[in-house]
């Protein structure tokens, strides 16, 4: 009897999780409609703010701080706003990135209508959120628009100077969404010091802070209590890795090597990725962007601090191991995990720390599948559980990489 109502408790959860999956895909189906409903290229500013919904107009409005106008009705608000608006963008153009700029500026100077498959959606989106660019379709294409009366102050406000704070804003952007992809998280302080030696200018923390978390939406970093993190390290316990290292300072990339890793997507795909990708796409037959895929997975899961064991049991989802394939891919993924800068270690590869420090390097002990001798590849020698794992951790091997 337990077990039926156990059974029918289960697919109850399990429905009603369809059921809210179901009306979420709806509404979001729906959004999608109305976010390409035609649209007037040469709409005014009220009646493209009109299309928004009572919640979009409102986020606008506490991005404007205006106060005492919850309660207006929409159309006495959609007037606050557009007045706002108006008065907004000159100073709103100032905390722009080169490509956001690119995007007002480009539709300012083509009558305020442009073609919306041109720009990333993570973009459109965040131009939309401010209020100065709409969506709708024009002659049946999907396209943006800006009204006639904002595409005006953008083109006035248009100058080399406003060219140079959009330049240095994207020179931050990058240089931190390339530094936390290297080293994970920083704290203000940290990232203040390093931004200003990368770019030979003292630098105010609040400003970063403006400019930084105005275009998070299209980098890879949040902010977050302590300062700023590549999105996939958040939670990852990264500041506190940092702080055993105090010693250690932050691997000197160039600026160059920072610049190339903060654009968008960018992968760091050094020799010992490259192998590991080979060698997946070789021996499993398999093509190369699955290769990568399954490589990049790897990456992430060496930054959160995977073991060796945990990698091989993730990889052994993907692909048929016995105990001699396990053998190969072991052999090639310890190098791949030796070669990769790591978040904890302030982007040093182990093996540029053991080269420091006259440390050995990862060791590769690993289980195969139905056996309990675990060898230790660095000295060919079976490793008891109760010996330090040759990882380098420093604890127990039958709690860290044994367990």
């Amino acid at each position: 009897m337990a077990e039926k109502l156990k059974e029918k408790a289960e697919k109850m959860t399990i429905d009603a999780m369809g059921k809210m999956v179901e009306e979420e895909n709806k509404r979001q189906q729906k959004a999608e409609a109305k976010r390409w409903t035609p649209i007037d290229p040469a709409v005014s500013l009220t009646d493209a703010l009109s299309r928004l919904t009572k919640d979009e107009l409102t986020a606008i409005r506490v991005r404007l701080d205006i106060k005492g106008a919850s309660s207006l009705k929409k159309a006495d608000l959609i007037e606050k706003l557009a007045e706002a608006l108006m008065q907004d963008i000159p100073q709103l153009l100032q905390a722009f990135d080169e490509k956001s700029y690119s995007l007002v500026k480009e539709l300012a100077e083509q009558d305020g209508c442009g073609a919306a498959g041109k720009w990333r959606r993570a973009m459109v989106d965040s131009m939309c959120k401010l209020g100065i660019v709409f969506t709708g379709t024009v002659n049946g294409k999907e396209s943006l628009v800006m009204p006639a009366e904002l595409a005006a102050v953008v083109r006035e406000a248009d100058s080399a100077d406003l060219s140079a704070v959009v330049k240095r804003n994207t020179e931050w952007c990058r240089l931190t969404n390339g530094m936390l992809l290297y080293y994970g998280s920083l704290r203000i302080e940290d990232l203040k010091q390093l931004l200003a030696k990368y770019t030979g200018k003292a630098v105010e923390a609040t400003e970063i802070v403006r400019i930084l978390t105005f275009n998070a939406d299209q980098y890879s970093y949040v902010m977050d209590n302590d300062g700023f993190s590549n999105i996939e390290a958040l939670d990852a316990g990264v500041l506190e890795e940092h702080d055993k290292r105090q010693d250690l300072s932050f691997y000197p990339f160039t600026k160059p090597q920072l610049l190339r890793a903060g654009e968008a997507g960018f992968i760091e795909r050094n020799e010992a990725y490259r192998t590991f990708a080979a060698f997946l796409a070789t021996y499993y037959d398999m093509d190369q962007a699955e290769a990568i895929e399954i490589s990049n997975a790897c990456v992430i899961g060496m930054q959160a601090g995977d073991s060796l064991q945990q990698l091989v049991e993730f990889l052994g989802e993907s692909l048929e191991m016995d105990e001699n394939s396990m053998r190969m891919v072991v052999d090639r993924l310890v190098p791949f995990m030796n070669g990769t800068p790591l978040w904890t270690l302030k982007g040093y590869a182990p093996t540029e720390l053991s080269a420091k420090s006259n440390a050995a390097p990862l060791a590769a002990p690993v289980r195969a599948a139905g056996s309990s001798n675990v060898v230790s590849f660095q000295t060919g020698k079976k490793i008891g559980r109760n010996e330090p794992c040759p990882c380098g951790s420093g604890k127990k091997f039958k709690k860290c990489c044994g367990a």
